[in-house]
């Protein structure tokens, strides 16, 4: 049964990552309108591209995935369609689901970061410098933690579960 779980949160992830993929293609067409061909230098501009993609990517999925999971349903639409719940093994229930994401998301956020800073230093001439390979790397490994922490335990718990106070069950 645990060994469904860890196959249960991976077709969960993928259906949740296909949700997300469209959401961000939308946001991309609805910058293509905005940005056009010729954007402006402020655009460019690494630290201005990352609060635009936190606050229109990052942001939001973060909060739609802690609102899913506090929900009714205790699951992201991924897990519902898998038949599983996001149980809280803390009284506070919120505080958990936010500390679960957050670090969820983390190595996210720090990607786009190495990104952003990557495409900037390119696009001006520049050697990258070390930071953002920092950032481009960090994430890796972390995800790599994440999932290798998932396998030992069986799905039920991966590492930023463990340390929200969270287990997934299934319901099936």
């Amino acid at each position: 049964m645990t060994s469904n779980i860890l196959l249960a949160r991976i077709i969960a992830s993928i259906a949740d990552l296909l949700l997300i993929i469209v959401y961000a293609f939308i946001l991309f067409g609805i910058s293509k309108i905005f940005i056009a061909d010729n954007p402006d230098e402020e655009l460019l501009n690494p630290i201005f591209a990352q609060i635009i993609g936190f606050l229109t990517l990052t942001l939001p999925v973060f909060l739609f995935s802690c609102i899913a999971e506090l929900s009714e349903w205790k699951a992201t639409p991924g897990k519902k369609l898998c038949k599983l719940v996001v149980i809280s093994e803390s009284p506070d229930r919120k505080q958990s689901i936010f500390i679960r994401n957050l670090l969820k998301y983390l190595p996210w956020e720090l990607a786009h970061t190495g990104v952003h800073g990557l495409m900037y230093h390119h696009r001006i001439g520049e050697t990258t410098p070390a930071w953002v390979w920092f950032f481009l790397i960090m994430p890796q490994i972390l995800v790599f933690i994440y999932f290798l922490s998932l396998i030992l335990n069986k799905g039920q718990q991966s590492m930023y579960d463990k340390i929200a106070g969270i287990h997934i069950e299934s319901k099936a």
